[in-house]
């Protein structure tokens, strides 16, 4: 996300979000809210304006990271800043690590794409190939 001026944001679309419902309903409905989250902080920032999708080369340009710069840009005029109420974060206990789950009884993306794909997919060799795989196309 990156702050154009006091009325406009700009949100690249990056490789693997995939979200292409999102740029969809923005092309039929271009009404946008938007809720940034800071671990550690209870209290949210809701943003709620319009959107516009940008294939300028010079913007995606822009938000190039290891040579690769986005399709397309997501450029939101604002209509309302205000602070989300924090009581469901503090409910939550989103922050609290003594809340988290042991990662240890939970499956591994690996496990799931074996478990549906019917023993198609290596479980493990899925999952140790992730971080090279984090590597060479984050970006």
């Amino acid at each position: 996300m990156r702050v154009a001026d006091e009325s406009t944001l700009l949100l690249p679309e990056r490789r693997g979000n995939n979200r292409l419902d999102t740029l969809r309903n923005v092309v039929s409905d271009p009404r946008v809210g938007l809720l940034f989250l800071v671990p550690g902080i209870t209290e949210t920032l809701r943003v709620n304006g319009r959107a516009v999708l940008s294939k300028d080369e010079g913007l995606c340009g822009s938000f190039a990271v290891q040579g690769k710069a986005p399709r397309v840009v997501m450029v939101v005029t604002i209509e309302a800043v205000y602070f989300q109420c924090a009581r469901a974060l503090v409910r939550s206990r989103l922050w609290d690590p003594g809340g988290f789950r042991n990662t240890r009884e939970l499956p591994t993306a690996g496990d799931m794409l074996m478990e549906a794909s019917g023993g198609n997919v290596g479980g493990s060799e899925y999952d140790a190939a992730l971080p090279e795989r984090l590597r060479t196309t984050l970006y």
